[in-house]
């Protein structure tokens, strides 16, 4: 087994999934929130990003 090239903090969240009944309106509500961009990704799910790096991806 190999070494991560980058240590992360400990507690320092590394994956998240929100699933949900309305992707749009749950685009929108971070969107206004947080101010994340969206850009469609595989199938259902879309990849958020906050100040041009990316945060995550939302499974269908």
């Amino acid at each position: 087994m190999t070494e991560a090239a980058t240590r992360r903090t400990p507690g320092t969240p590394c994956w998240t999934s929100l699933m949900v009944h309305s992707l749009a309106a749950t685009q929108d509500f971070y969107h206004s929130l947080f101010g994340w961009e969206f850009t469609p990704g595989p199938s259902s799910s879309a990849r958020m990003s906050a100040r041009s790096r990316a945060t995550g991806r939302s499974p269908g």
